[in-house]
């Protein structure tokens, strides 16, 4: 992984990835992960009123933040995203937060879920006309 998740994190992590793989498998329910980046340190409950009661997050590090659309596909993941990070960026007083989403892969593992994130999340930064981007992002790089 390219950032350093402390080991409790990762379980969590890697907890709510199963699940969503069993509910993906068994009830064919889809729901999508986003992963957030924060430059500034944020009181993270915050993001409580920017978010529907249904969906969950997890801080994985000071800056890094895993967020789980419930039930929801990746174009309405989406627009929850840019509200989420519209919401901050009235918060923090700057545009210096960035998300990217991808949908839940039952066959994925925990660790190449999470560093398919990471790796839109970079480009995300990187390219900067979006703050919030898909797996889209990475069709440019081919």
């Amino acid at each position: 992984m390219m950032i350093e998740i402390e080991p409790e994190a990762y379980e969590r992590l890697d907890k709510m990835i199963q699940e969503l793989h069993y509910e993906l498998q068994r009830y064919n329910e889809v729901s999508t992960l986003g992963l957030l980046y924060v430059e500034d340190d944020v009181d993270d409950t915050i993001f409580q009123q920017y978010i529907r009661l249904s969906d969950k997050y997890i801080k994985l590090t000071k800056n890094y933040y895993l967020f789980n659309f419930f039930h929801t596909d990746e174009n309405n993941a989406i627009k929850a995203a840019e509200n989420l990070v519209a919401n901050l960026d009235k918060y923090f007083g700057n545009n210096k937060s960035y998300m990217a989403v991808d949908q839940t892969d039952a066959d994925a593992s925990t660790k190449s879920t999470f560093n398919r994130l990471y790796q839109i999340l970079q480009e995300t930064i990187k390219k900067g006309t979006n703050r919030v981007e898909d797996e889209n992002i990475l069709n440019e790089l081919y």
